[in-house]
């Protein structure tokens, strides 16, 4: 997962390389990625709430954070990948139901004593 800076900072690099000062030099972008993975080390996760009582974006750092949420918020099109291919068929149900669980918090103790 990126950080709201580091969107700020692709965005400056493509459009300094394209020599195109429009977001991300002009051209597509496509993210892909799994929002249950850890936070971005360091920087403000593209989906966090940035309005809080007291904050200023007075700084190069904290401007670059608001940009870089403010890039986010500009994708319009979304594809929800619902399906896993990777762990696919039905002997592997209990252990996609796992993951699941795992990934949402909300495991139980049949979940703890599940052997593969």
């Amino acid at each position: 997962m990126i950080g709201c800076g580091l969107m700020s900072d692709i965005s400056e690099a493509l459009s300094i390389a394209k020599g195109n000062t429009d977001s991300f030099g002009g051209i597509s972008i496509i993210f892909a990625g799994d929002f249950s993975q850890l936070s971005p080390v360091g920087q403000k996760r593209l989906y966090s709430n940035l309005m809080r009582p007291g904050m200023t974006a007075e700084t190069r750092p904290k401007q670059k954070v608001v940009f870089g949420k403010l890039l986010w918020l500009t994708f319009q099109t979304v594809v929800l990948l619902t399906e896993s291919k990777r762990q696919s068929g039905p002997e592997n149900f209990r252990f996609l139901a796992l993951l699941g669980c795992l990934r949402e918090g909300r495991c139980t103790d049949s979940d703890y004593y599940f052997h593969w």
